[in-house]
């Protein structure tokens, strides 16, 4: 499973969607113990009632979490490794899915990342996949629920002091902020996962980053800044 992961990370960085789709659900299936919501996508295609089920299941079991009510975190060492690695599958496929334009599926492996994180405690798994369902539940919308996840994620993040997923954290709050018009939170964000990329020296986030920034600039007029 562990190989398929990471067969799957170079076919997704390559642009091989189809393939890194193939390779993702693989190791995402042999990480999982049976207890996420995965099953969730088998039902995706067997009726629209089960999969509105299914999915209002999944929802409801991540929003109980989301007030509190948090699971066990594992202590156990190859226990905790299996989750991380788990965490890391869902969280590529559920982006895989996002640029394959199958946002259900985008949404109920969101979920399934949250599911894996969860169980590591404050991690940078955690603030990433917290992070991804920020965006998530945009689609819904639920936008308290949209915010709340945004800044548990950034609190995580900056708990955990991980500036991978502090700037990972930030760039995905600035999209959420361009979708909701707040252009000046979408700058303020955008800046902020830019000077991280940077300082860390992470060129390829940058890259990403600068085009995204530029949209904020755009969208609030701001002309010769974009």
């Amino acid at each position: 499973a562990m190989w398929h992961r990471r067969l799957g990370e170079a076919c997704y960085n390559m642009g091989d969607l189809d393939m890194a789709q193939r390779e993702l659900s693989a190791a995402v299936a042999g990480l999982d113990s049976g207890q996420a919501p995965g099953a969730i996508l088998q039902r995706l295609g067997g009726g629209a009632a089960r999969s509105l089920l299914g999915a209002a299941e999944a929802v409801g079991s991540q929003l109980v979490r989301l007030v509190g009510m948090s699971p066990t975190v594992v202590d156990d060492p190859v226990e905790r490794h299996r989750l991380r690695e788990a965490s890391l599958a869902a969280e590529r496929l559920a982006q895989t899915y996002f640029f394959l334009n199958q946002q259900n599926r985008c949404f109920v492996t969101s979920l399934q990342t949250a599911f894996f994180a969860e169980r590591l405690g404050p991690s940078a798994e955690l603030a990433r996949s917290y992070a991804v369902l920020n965006v998530a539940f945009g689609y819904v919308p639920m936008p308290r629920v949209v915010e709340r996840y945004g800044r548990r994620a950034e609190e995580i993040a900056d708990q955990v002091g991980d500036g991978h997923a502090v700037g990972f954290v930030a760039f995905l709050r600035g999209l959420v902020a361009i979708g909701a018009g707040q252009h000046a939170q979408a700058r303020a964000f955008l800046k902020r996962a830019l000077a991280t990329a940077t300082r860390n020296g992470d060129v390829r986030s940058a890259q990403e980053i600068h085009p995204v920034l530029a949209h904020a600039h755009n969208c609030a007029g701001m002309f010769d800044e974009a």
